[in-house]
């Protein structure tokens, strides 16, 4: 837009308070695109960055099932198998409650 003033780049840099090559990097990353595309670009980077951190947390919440001691979870009762399901029933349910968390 200052450009289009008619001020020279040092001077549209120097107002925007940026360097000169961020300017160049800029108008070289969206220099060519309209404004719905520029903005659909930005939200697909914030839309992949909150994808990142869910499956960064998803992977510290099974890191952390690896740490539980197994021994005193193993069934000793007659219902063993239920006994197994029901605490993996919780631990998939602790993994998405840290998911939904994160």
């Amino acid at each position: 837009m200052l450009l289009g003033e008619g001020k020279k780049v040092p001077e549209v840099v120097k107002t925007l308070g940026v360097h000169e090559v961020t300017y160049y990097r800029w108008r070289k990353e969206y220099g060519g695109l309209q404004v719905s595309p520029a903005k659909r670009l930005k939200d697909l980077e914030r839309e992949n960055a909150r994808l990142r951190r869910a499956v960064s947390d998803l992977n510290r919440g099974i890191a952390d099932l690896w740490q539980v001691p197994i021994l005193p979870m193993l069934p000793s009762a007659p219902n063993m198998e239920l006994d197994c399901f029901s605490r993996l029933r919780e631990a998939v349910s602790h993994i998405r409650r840290v998911a939904a968390h994160g």
